[in-house]
């Protein structure tokens, strides 16, 4: 099988990320042909030691196709776009961007979305721009099986957006690798609080967290909060938790 992936960009490590590597890596190593389309380019300003471009080019060709569905036409001419059987999407303008490339490349290709945000698809507000109308009338018509949902709440989250029923829409979570942990000594410290994901404008979790530890051990606790990941509020976060004497 000839499979096109679809996403923004791979400049931080986060969650789609993750999956998106680990797709392409599995489908690769079980005999698929597998190629990337990247929309947005990969700013190594933000981690010059970002290599996920360099780990998705070990199983996949990496393409550059920079725009959203209103102007990304003339970069996608440029791209080998034939043969493919199954383009996936892995955020709303990939997917539109996918159906645009299934229209005038690939008429015979399945389009998958993947849903990995509460609200990807769907919007309650009322002032909503064109994208937003555009995606929401397609996905009230698109069928059950085509989206992946990541969680069943987002499933259902979806349907009751847009009055209809996903119950049918497969489940495909973002991976988490704990097989080679299998045999790890497991001593818990719940004193020790941990948080793993990219550090973003839309994720205020650690910084509240910054302060809640700080309160609770000045009531006498001893907690010790651990953060991972890296992301546009790395430099951010870390001038926040040193202006609360946190570090």
């Amino acid at each position: 099988m000839k499979v096109l992936l679809i996403y923004g960009t791979l400049s931080s490590p986060g969650g789609i990320e993750t999956l998106l590597l680990r797709m392409t890596r599995y489908l690769s190593e079980h005999g698929h042909t597998v190629s990337l389309i990247l929309t947005h380019p990969d700013d190594r300003s933000v981690d010059p030691r970002n290599t996920l471009v360099d780990e998705a080019r070990r199983y996949a060709d990496v393409w550059y196709a920079y725009g959203d569905f209103r102007t990304i036409g003339p970069a996608l001419g440029k791209l080998p776009l034939t043969g493919f059987d199954v383009i996936y999407c892995l955020q709303n303008n990939a997917f539109l961007i996918g159906l645009l490339i299934q229209t005038h490349y690939l008429p015979n290709a399945r389009v998958l979305a993947g849903a990995y945000f509460p609200r990807e698809y769907c919007w309650h507000s009322k002032g909503q721009r064109f994208q937003q109308r555009l995606i929401e009338r397609i996905f009230r018509h698109i069928p059950a099986k085509n989206v992946f949902f990541m969680t069943p709440s987002s499933a259902t989250d979806h349907g009751d957006c847009l009055d209809r029923d996903f119950s049918g829409s497969p489940i495909f979570p973002l991976p988490v690798d704990i097989a080679r942990f299998g045999r790890a000594q497991r001593k818990a410290n719940r004193r020790k609080l941990v948080s793993i994901g990219r550090i973003t404008n839309f994720k205020t979790y650690n910084f509240r967290m910054v302060d809640i530890v700080k309160d609770l051990n000045r009531l006498g606790w001893d907690f010790e909060y651990h953060i991972y990941g890296n992301g546009n509020d790395f430099d951010k976060l870390q001038a926040y938790i040193a202006d609360r004497g946190a570090g």
